[in-house]
């Protein structure tokens, strides 16, 4: 018996080849369904998932997945991808035997790419997170929602509007930041949205529109510069002591005339006040020493300034203006202190001079207190406005604290002073382009200095503070968003932290109850079980203190049926009802004063998988058609001996 080789395989023709001389349309298949294409389109998906790591790197896993792994574009390789596989089996049919093999082949390809496309578009994917002892069943989206509950309408339902926020946060594209070596792109911040995002309509008639969001800001609320507003001032002031030779924070606040205007910090106050008239900004920043021992009276109104050097003998002094408008100087108190409901003289208190005053307005009288230390608020429109000056501010009067007076004046600056009790006056000045900073206790070469660092905003409204934070930080910063309610061409807006509530009231429709949340998906309703952590378990790395690895018991509680315990770790998960619970992470427990309790809550990411079917097909089916391209292959043919 002798081996007679195989015949020779027919040579390779490419699907360009086979529509060359055949109609436009299949001339076109022949493009398609070639191996360049393929080869392009594969090669593409390779560099953008490449780039899609530093894009991560740069702005978070859930960034990634919404601009770039969820994107139209991206999906379109995979379409692309499809029909090139599916065009060069078209455009060889119909198929002889040894082509059958290339065809499942093929086919096993359409199917995991179909199933990776339904993973990837339609499923659950959140995290669950479960305290000890009780029930957990809520799952965190990675979608946030605004909740409206209109209140002009008798038993409204609630209505809400999702939406992906890197899609709205003004994040740069992936070829944008591609050339962002050449082209810096801007720190995330407050971004405008190009067109408002409709979220809902009410059933009164109105409609909740997102405007602008805020990726990363502080939790507490501060000021934003605005068209129209009150003047805002941010104070940050630092601290260096023998103790601490490195300058340490000691404070970062907003102070507002619309809110809070006085900061009391342990043994510095900042007081913030704002002047109509010029004259009393100019008086302001004039020397403040004073010879006299009672002090000088600086009063301005229209205009108009009268300066009146207190003499203890000769009070009370009547200031008048308009028959119906007055003030009078009743007495001043150096070192006051609180007796019942009034201040008295108290020789043994520190030295704090401030003037008794009486405002007269038609039958109406009511006192005030203006001291030397601290500004004194605007009295109202229309009213006198009132600068105690007495030499304490600028003779040290031996004794400890610090005093930061903040005015603003009318031409938009912000006069700054700045006084302790043991130096008198340190500092004084006024903001250039809205900033000051300087000294304002100890001093620069001693043992002890505080510095104050100053950002002014002449028209300020409420809203939130950008801060940079890394992306694997980023859950730990407030998320904001900017949200109008508008009908009939009226309009009201609103700044939101997420997790939190707030009333908006439009004039001539009514209160709106806006609440934004991350979106919530309930197991229990849509799955049929929640569970509960009976134990959790954290392993150290032998000799070490980081964690190697962790895992939880829990009790699965079904709606119908009886509970049963399960065992979920790193590697080891649980699936019930389709939905597959990982171990991803934990948290220490905190009590309700945010103490830690010492025990931990798990944290599942909770998944499912509706492309799971088609993958598995698609491996079976791939492999099936890899055996069969195997067993059609051409094999010698044996013939006798001669």
């Amino acid at each position: 018996m002798t081996d007679t080789p195989p015949p020779a395989p027919a040579p390779f023709v490419s699907s360009r080849e086979r529509t060359r001389h055949r109609s436009l349309l299949w001339q076109i298949l022949g493009e398609i369904g070639s191996v360049r294409a393929a080869a392009s389109l594969i090669a593409t998906v390779g560099l953008v998932t490449f780039a899609a790591a530093y894009y991560e790197g740069a702005y978070g896993t859930q960034a990634v997945q919404v601009m770039i792994y969820h994107a139209w574009w991206f999906n379109s390789l995979f379409i692309l991808l499809t029909l090139c596989v599916v065009t060069a089996v078209v455009v060889r049919w119909p198929l002889r035997k040894h082509q059958w093999g290339f065809a499942v082949v093929h086919l096993g390809l359409v199917l995991l790419i179909a199933g990776f496309w339904r993973a990837g578009n339609d499923r659950l994917d959140g995290m669950l997170e479960a305290a000890p002892d009780q029930e957990a069943s809520l799952i965190a989206l990675p979608v946030d929602q605004v909740v409206a509950l209109d209140q002009t309408v008798k038993d409204a339902d609630l209505r809400w509007g999702g939406f992906r926020f890197p899609e709205v946060a003004g994040l740069p594209s992936l070829p944008r930041f591609l050339v962002s070596p050449l082209w810096p792109v801007p720190e995330p911040g407050i971004h405008t949205l190009s067109r408002p995002l409709d979220l809902c309509t009410l059933p009164g008639g109105a409609t909740v529109r997102l405007i602008r969001t805020l990726e990363c800001g502080r939790a507490e609320p501060g000021f934003l510069a605005a068209e129209t507003g009150t003047p805002a001032v941010r104070l940050r002031l630092m601290a260096r002591t023998p103790m601490s030779p490195e300058p340490t924070p000691m404070a970062d606040r907003w102070l507002s005339l619309d809110g809070e205007a006085m900061m009391n910090l342990g043994p510095s106050t900042v007081t913030f006040a704002r002047t109509a008239e010029a004259g009393l900004a100019q008086d302001f920043l004039a020397d403040p020493q004073d010879t006299t021992a009672a002090g000088t009276l600086l009063v301005h109104w229209q205009g108009q300034r009268r300066e009146v050097v207190i003499d203890p003998a000769r009070l009370p002094q009547a200031l008048d203006f308009t028959p119906d408008l007055a003030l009078t100087i009743v007495r001043v108190i150096t070192n006051p202190r609180q007796k019942e409901d009034r201040l008295v003289q108290d020789d043994t208190a520190d030295v704090s001079p401030l003037v008794e005053l009486a405002l007269r307005q038609g039958t109406q009288v009511r006192t005030i207190y203006a001291s030397a230390y601290h500004l004194l608020p605007p009295l109202g429109a229309g009213l006198p406005e009132v600068l105690f000056r007495h030499g304490e501010l600028a003779a040290p009067s031996g004794g400890q604290g610090g005093f930061v007076q903040l005015l603003a004046a009318p031409d938009g600056r912000l006069l700054v002073r700045a006084f302790t009790r043991s130096k008198g006056l340190v500092a004084q000045g006024a903001t250039t382009e809205g900033r000051w900073n300087g000294v304002i206790a100890g001093a620069a070469n001693g043992p002890m200095v505080m510095t104050a660092d100053l950002t002014y905003l002449p028209q300020a409204a409420p809203g939130p503070e950008p801060m940079t934070m890394r992306p694997e930080r980023k859950d730990r910063a407030t998320r904001w968003i900017e949200v109008e309610v508008a009908k009939d061409g009226k309009s009201v807006r609103k700044w939101l932290s997420r997790e939190a509530r707030h009333p908006v009231t439009l004039d001539g429709y009514g209160t709106v109850l806006l609440a934004y949340r991350q979106a919530r998906l309930d197991l229990k309703q849509q799955y049929g079980f929640a569970i509960r952590l009976d134990r959790f378990d954290e392993g150290k790395d032998p000799g070490g203190m980081m964690s190697a690895s962790y895992a939880s018991d829990v009790t699965v509680l079904p709606t119908a049926g009886e509970p049963w315990k399960a065992h979920i770790s790193m590697n080891q998960p649980l699936h019930v009802n389709g939905v597959t619970l990982y171990q991803t992470q934990f948290m220490p427990e905190t009590d309700d004063q945010g103490r830690p309790t010492g025990r931990h809550i798990s944290v599942f990411t909770a998944a499912e998988d509706p492309g799971r079917f088609l993958k598995y097909l698609g491996g079976y089916v791939l492999v099936g058609g890899i055996l069969l391209l195997y067993l059609s292959r051409p094999r010698p043919v044996r013939k006798p001996a001669a």
